[in-house]
């Protein structure tokens, strides 16, 4: 089969993907951080079938990308562009994310925007719909800052499991929402999802 991206593809994986998977404890911390950038780009670029093949046949690479994360856990501009790569390896490429993968997310608690870009990618794993503690973790996602963000993404998790939400946890979640009306400008048609989901949930 002839793919029209290929060239481009091939370079993609050349320059930076196979270096990045092979070679990123010879880089120093700088390197490391511009790979991983460029990284996000091309995972974030438009669906590519070729692409997916040869991401495919690296077989770990979602693995090797939280090896990184963890060497680097204190570095933001790493950390947030790889949950971005992960999370265009799961959406487009259909990639599985390990259980390794998913213990890493819950253990990331600090700074607003990587919490903000874990949750987006957290909600939606398998593993998310039988983790213990998921009504504590979505309910946390509504105070991280922006909270103009966070409740959007608070509101995706509350809607997804709408069915299965614990009576403890009910009129905590309406409040959030409640607030979250009272106290930001808000588009009509969001203060009416909002409203909806308040009604389903009561």
């Amino acid at each position: 089969m002839e793919y029209k991206d290929k060239v481009d593809v091939d370079q993609e994986f050349q320059n930076i993907i196979y270096p990045l998977v092979e070679n990123w404890k010879q880089y120093s911390e700088e390197e490391v951080e511009r790979l991983i950038k460029e990284n996000g780009k091309i995972c974030r670029k438009e669906f590519s079938i070729y692409r997916k093949r040869l991401l495919i046949e690296l077989k770990n690479f979602a693995d090797i990308l939280l090896i990184i994360a963890k060497f680097y856990e204190n570095n933001t501009v790493i950390l947030v562009e790889i949950l971005s790569s992960w999370y265009c390896l799961y959406n487009q490429y259909r990639i599985n994310l390990s259980d390794e993968v998913f213990k890493f997310l819950i253990s990331l608690k600090k700074g607003n925007n990587v919490r903000l870009y874990t949750a987006i990618l957290i909600i939606q794993l398998p593993l998310f719909e039988t983790y213990e503690n998921k009504w504590i973790y979505i309910l946390s996602i509504s105070k991280i800052a922006p909270r103009r963000k966070s409740i959007s993404v608070f509101y995706t998790a509350v809607w997804n499991n709408k069915d299965m939400i614990p009576i403890q946890y009910r009129e905590k979640i309406i409040v959030v929402f409640q607030e979250a009306i009272e106290k930001y400008n808000l588009h009509p048609t969001t203060v009416d999802k909002y409203n909806k989901l308040i009604d389903l949930i009561r």
